[in-house]
């Protein structure tokens, strides 16, 4: 009896020291998230707004961040980030570019212990490799009831970095907006095939005004060139990234994808363990993830109450892609009594909506 109550008392200490172990495994202080970007934290573009979205999650969650820099998306770059990153205790690790999800699979086999995370890709059935975004077709939809508000001639330029499910749900939702306003105008959009490049931004931007005599513009790209642009011409436009107080009333609005909101779900569910994290992060209203920042005085308030209203309705029933949708080829893409997926509109939005036209650059 004696040697049976040591053994229970031996198999007691061991079951309580792995359940301290587990749960010092949920603490905040051991989860350290590590970043991986194409640019850096002080570039300008893209990557710096979500290093700082990023950097506000951590600080409010209480984790520790490490980050590593221009980092292009071969797989012998990307490896020797997560390498370091791995070897500084990161536990946690978020690739920050699309560009990566190409090594995703792999990196998950080399490094099980690691939770992965990637920006906006699609096919990840792995536990350790989650995808996130924001919704920010939503704030694009809204953007696009405001421009079909405000346009003069009906002819409106969206400049884009390159056709995949991201963007072109971005356009086609803008799209919508604007001919929920204004039936007969049009979405001229054109793609520069990289998230930065200064001189197809400049070129096409000035395309779009000078030869499509767009009236307004707006753009999906990891750089502010097109609205610098746009304010050289002194045409209205509408901003993507931050808060644009440096630039006059032509700046109608700013769409605004709050990142930090789905950082700090992604590292809650690190912290509450492996079985806790979802497949998908997507986040929009409902989560103040997304939102369309008024800043022009030139936006009346009749306008912004109507945005406000169409807002409250994208909170109540999520509907942006409901009712008849055909796409710019006459297709037919939702019926009338039809709602678009999630699945649909993250993993396979190919098309482009009725009312888009895409601008083919002539060759002379």
């Amino acid at each position: 009896n004696r040697y049976v109550r040591q053994l229970f008392l031996a198999c007691a200490l061991i079951l309580l020291a792995m359940y301290v172990i587990f749960e010092s495994y949920s603490l905040r202080d051991t989860i350290t998230v590590g970043m991986v970007m194409l640019g850096s934290h002080s570039d300008g573009t893209r990557s710096q707004v979500n290093h700082e979205k990023m950097e506000i999650a951590c600080e409010e969650m209480n984790v520790r961040l490490l980050i590593e820099e221009y980092v292009d998306d071969s797989w012998e770059s990307c490896a020797e980030a997560v390498k370091n990153l791995d070897e500084k205790g990161a536990n946690a690790i978020v690739l920050d570019s699309t560009d990566y999800a190409k090594h995703v699979t792999r990196l998950s086999a080399q490094y099980p212990s690691i939770v992965f995370f990637c920006n906006s890709v699609g096919g990840a059935e792995n536990i350790s490799c989650a995808t996130y975004s924001t919704r920010l077709y939503q704030a694009r939809y809204l953007a696009g009831v405001l421009a079909g508000l405000e346009t003069t001639n009906g002819k409106i330029g969206y400049v884009a970095s390159m056709e995949n499910p991201e963007v072109n749900r971005g356009i086609n939702a803008f799209t919508l907006g604007v001919k929920s306003i204004r039936n007969d105008a049009e979405v001229i959009a054109c793609f520069t095939g990289s998230w930065n490049d200064a001189e197809k931004e400049e070129k096409l931007t000035t395309d779009l005004i000078e030869k499509e005599n767009v009236d307004i513009i707006t753009y999906h790209l990891d750089d502010d060139r097109v609205a610098e642009i746009a304010e050289k011409y002194q045409i209205e436009y509408i901003a993507f990234h931050e808060d644009k107080e440096m630039y006059s009333d032509n700046c109608l609005a700013v769409v605004k994808a709050n990142g930090e909101q789905v950082y700090k779900e992604m590292i809650k569910d690190c912290i509450n363990g492996y079985s806790k994290i979802s497949d998908i992060y997507w986040l929009g209203l409902e989560k103040n993830a997304v939102e369309l920042q008024i800043c022009s005085d030139k936006v009346s308030d009749e306008a912004k109450a109507q945005i406000n209203m169409l807002e409250q309705r994208l909170l109540e029933h999520r509907d942006v892609f409901s009712g008849e949708i055909k796409d710019n080829q006459g297709n037919l893409v939702c019926a009338e009594d039809e709602t678009i997926s999630d699945e649909r509109l993250f993993y396979r939005c190919t098309w482009l909506a009725e009312g888009v036209r895409v601008y083919e650059e002539k060759k002379f």
